[in-house]
């Protein structure tokens, strides 16, 4: 997911009152992007989740990798490759952000992310967010702006 991407799908977010409702519409693979972008930027930004927050982002991330693992469909879509491309994207997601100035701290794009990510990560948004993934059973099926 292109940065330009991730910009506009928080820009929207961040214009609608109920985030999990606006998710639900998203695929499971652009969900699990998001919190996987969001993450990243509030910890290299020195904002990391309170330990009952961090806990809920891990059930996330792990609820929708599992999702995205279990559903993938196509030819070349077995649980290993499946595996093993979710686990390339993560890593090159990791390094770009290690690789990043700390210039993303100070835009509207970050103060979106971490609001996104606060709001996934309460009780509600984890409840709610889990109900999205329980209803998408093709992980690319949605949109992701």
């Amino acid at each position: 997911m292109t940065t330009r991407r991730v910009a506009a799908l928080l820009a929207a977010l961040a214009l609608c009152a109920y985030p999990a409702r606006a998710m639900a519409e998203a695929s499971t693979f652009c969900v699990y992007a998001l919190l996987i972008e969001s993450h990243l930027m509030t910890t290299k930004c020195g904002e990391p989740l309170d330990s009952a927050a961090e806990q809920r982002y891990r059930i996330l991330l792990s609820a929708f990798r599992e999702n995205i693992i279990e559903n993938a469909r196509g030819p070349h879509n077995s649980h290993a490759e499946t595996t093993q491309a979710m686990d390339g994207y993560e890593a090159k997601l990791k390094a770009r952000h290690a690789a990043d100035e700390m210039t993303v701290c100070q835009t509207s794009n970050y103060a979106d992310a971490a609001r996104m990510l606060k709001s996934f990560t309460s009780e509600k948004g984890t409840e709610a967010l889990l109900k999205v993934r329980d209803s998408h059973k093709d992980p690319m099926d949605g949109d992701c702006l």
